[in-house]
């Protein structure tokens, strides 16, 4: 057992899972959030997350009370890690958090999120330093320490995964040493800018990689072509282009547009960096996702009802995070034209009804004719493959759809 208390802002799918790594090490940690009704399912040791195995660990844990959780921010604890969202110009709403924190025991501030690139020194050490009147280095340490786990298999990468940290030597010292205890090897990167910088580009890179192939699918679609076997193609016994992925309809997910955006926001005054090349790539992203659903017009009769299939992000590792996602951005696009309604393997009827995204229970599935698979859970094979009546399918991942050169199917 570690006699040093942890203190994690935030209980999301960032917070959570690394609270329960920590806790798992020996720590006692406290998540503080202001969902409460989160926070009773939680105290209860129960979460929605479908994340491997972290169910399991999370009960075992809530009832051997080495996790708690509560509204407290003032919870006293030597390290304490934010792990809250950054919102693109609302730099007021994360500087808030901190007349929230207890400083008594001179803790060490661990940024798990996103914020633009010099946002830690230029807002928050400024801020603590002539507001809270406290010391870098001697009243409290501050460290950016980026999350850069796979959603759906969080709890394993924490365990491999080496933790990329920026700040001061003084803070680094103390954090690689936590970080240690907890069985993750750090890697030091320099000032805070460096692991600021390293979070969004490495979300950046992974929408640009994704544009290349997702960009071939936008063209195959228009020619009529297979793009599974032209990149099957071009890869073969050609390692140049091996980095090529698994072409989709676009990007969906919360951090890998967004972050492009906070990384263009980090150099807007400086005209020395290519600040709009990632307001390019999100942009290329939101073109290809409407280019794909363009293509249900030409099938489609006006205010036919359409059943869309996965509003999560991605299916594979299963998530329930449908922010920013392609489902969910085609109901929003597609409702403007057709009646849509949606279904869910991981996202429950309630939340789906709440968020306003017309949802349907899964024995009304077979009453549709067409359909749209918006991510790459195989459950939504098996489902379409009971369905007799099927007029237009939509099939990006070429669950069904194999054989045809389209990745969509009319009878």
């Amino acid at each position: 057992m570690i006699n040093e208390n942890v203190l994690v802002i935030g209980a999301g799918y960032v917070g959570l899972t690394f609270a329960v790594k920590i806790a798992i090490e020996g720590f006692s940690v406290h998540c503080s959030d202001i969902d409460k009704e989160k926070l009773k399912l939680l105290n209860l040791g129960k979460t929605s997350i479908p994340e491997k195995n972290l169910k399991k660990e999370l009960s075992n844990l809530v009832n051997k009370k080495k996790l708690t959780f509560s509204e407290n921010s003032k919870f006293l604890a030597k390290h304490i890690i934010l792990a809250i969202s950054y919102f693109p110009n609302k730099p007021k709403q994360y500087l808030e958090i901190l007349n929230k924190i207890n400083f008594s025991l001179k803790p060490i501030l661990y940024i798990r999120g996103t914020v633009p690139i010099g946002f830690i020194n230029s807002k928050i050490v400024n801020y603590l330093e002539k507001k809270k009147k406290l010391k870098l280095d001697k009243d409290f340490f501050i460290i950016s320490a980026p999350e850069r786990t796979l959603s759906g298999d969080a709890l394993k990468e924490l365990s491999i995964l080496p933790q990329l940290i920026g700040g001061s030597k003084a803070s680094y010292n103390k954090a690689k040493n936590f970080f240690s205890k907890i069985k993750i090897k750090s890697v030091f990167l320099g000032p805070t800018e460096a692991g600021e910088l390293a979070k969004v580009y490495c979300n950046f890179s992974r929408l640009s990689h994704f544009n290349i192939s997702n960009y071939l699918m936008s063209i195959c679609n228009t020619l009529n072509l297979n793009e599974k076997k032209i990149i099957s193609g071009i890869k073969y016994k050609y390692s140049r282009l091996n980095f090529l992925s698994v072409p989709g309809p676009g990007v969906g997910g919360f951090c890998l547009p967004k972050d492009s955006l906070v990384l263009s926001d980090s150099f807007k005054k400086n005209k020395d960096v290519f600040f709009d090349f990632p307001i390019t790539q999100y942009k290329l992203n939101i073109s290809i996702m409407k280019k794909n659903l363009d293509i249900i017009d030409f099938y489609i009769k006006k205010n036919a009802k359409i059943l869309i299939l996965g509003v999560a992000f991605k299916g594979i590792p299963e998530t329930d995070d449908f922010r920013e996602s392609f489902g969910l951005f085609a109901l929003n696009y597609l409702s403007k034209k057709y009646k849509t309604y949606s279904f869910d393997k991981t996202i429950s009827y309630e939340t789906l009804f709440k968020n306003g995204l017309n949802p349907i229970r899964s024995s009304e599935i077979s009453k549709f004719k067409n359909v749209l698979i918006m991510n790459n859970n195989k459950y939504y094979k098996k489902v379409v493959k009971k369905m007799k009546n099927i007029h237009f399918l939509y099939d990006p991942w070429r669950q069904i759809v194999k054989k045809d050169d389209k990745i969509y199917l009319k009878k």
